[in-house]
């Protein structure tokens, strides 16, 4: 062969290459583009595939319109739209002054861009559980968060707080209920605002600002890397359950309120209730709570933290609880059966860090 052929066909070579890769990665990306299907939902084509807004779904708005291809809610076809077609919906920063409920779902991933709703609701049932469900960005709630019969669960950042305007109730909020058969559940902050308590019905089962039980079958694997709880009527915390791991726990008040109308909480003794307690760990096994912060100056009633039975073969352990006065045994409720062991207690008079 000529060298001068040779030469020339060995400086094409890269050229060739390079264009059967660019051509390849082309035609994956029609490929991926060609999945985004979700014609047979779409109301409003201005707005781009997986906005919201784009199926019907609007802030201020009760979105209970019907989805004229559908035939179903507006809301209800944008969750199956998200189910069906693996495509993540993102709702713009708004209110949405209605529930989200997801219910037996699974593979759901929803984008909130500073959105709030009145509640949200993840459950299932034990045959037909909610699971892998996504919900990123920042969510706002001005009632509760209830989640049962769920598993493989990621929220990234979570605000529950009291605005009686917007409650469709008209009440303060009732904080977050993790309760029973709810599994491998992540969430990477999480904010309590205000739980209240009072006469009406609603509060009744408001036991803490942040629940987590389920009556024999408790969750299992929940994971917190941050929770704040601002204010509760009643408990703090209250947590029972199985290999849950919570790296930062804060409540700067509780017992605020009153637990007259408030009724038993699972695994515990009844009476118990009444005795109010900053953090309240119940019959949790193999947990690990890195930080634990209580104040207790604002919380003139009750005691920082109840350590109640659990499995002695399956220590909870406490790496390190910080108050703001200073410590003697009386702080604290210790049940001669606790499995619970605090490592280190650190004692701020003044601020907290």
């Amino acid at each position: 062969m000529n060298h001068r052929v040779f030469l020339l066909l060995l400086s094409l070579t890269p050229i060739i290459f390079a264009w059967n890769c660019k051509n390849n990665l082309e035609k994956k990306k029609e490929t991926v583009i060609s999945f985004v299907n979700d014609q047979g939902y779409v109301i409003n084509a201005e707005y781009v595939v997986g906005d919201a807004r784009r199926y019907g779904v609007f802030p201020n708005s009760t979105n209970t319109e019907i989805n004229p291809i559908t035939g179903k809610p507006v809301i209800i076809s944008l969750l199956d739209l998200a189910e069906k077609r693996n495509i993540e919906i993102t709702f713009i920063t708004g209110d949405y002054p209605h529930d989200l409920n997801i219910k037996s779902r699974k593979n759901l991933r929803l984008n909130f861009q500073n959105t709030s709703f009145n509640a949200l609701t993840i459950s299932g049932s034990k045959n037909l559980k909610s699971s892998h469900i996504n919900l990123r960005g920042k969510l706002v709630l001005f009632d509760r968060f209830g989640i049962h019969q769920a598993n493989n669960v990621l929220i990234e950042n979570l605000i529950i707080k009291t605005d009686t305007a917007k409650n469709l109730s008209g009440l303060r909020s009732r904080g977050c209920h993790i309760y029973k058969g709810v599994s491998n559940l992540h969430i990477n902050h999480l904010e309590i605002g205000d739980s209240g308590s009072g006469m009406n019905k609603a509060y009744i089962n408001t036991h803490a600002a942040l629940v987590i039980d389920g009556m024999g079958d408790n969750p299992n694997s929940v994971f917190i890397k941050k929770a704040i709880i601002t204010s509760s009527d009643t408990h703090g915390a209250y947590i029972t359950g199985d290999n849950h791991k919570i790296d930062t726990l804060v409540v700067y008040n509780f017992g605020k309120g009153t637990t007259r109308f408030m009724s038993k909480m699972q695994e515990a003794k009844s009476g118990q209730e009444h005795i109010k307690s900053g953090v309240w760990i119940n019959r949790c096994n193999n947990c690990m709570f890195k930080n634990i912060t209580v104040y207790t100056k604002n919380s003139p009633e009750g005691f920082p933290l109840k350590l109640d039975k659990g499995k002695p073969n399956m220590p909870t352990v406490i790496e390190r609880l910080v108050l703001d006065t200073k410590y003697r045994d009386t702080l604290i409720v210790d049940e001669l059966e606790s499995n619970i062991i605090v490592k280190r207690i650190d004692v701020f008079e003044n601020k907290i860090n």
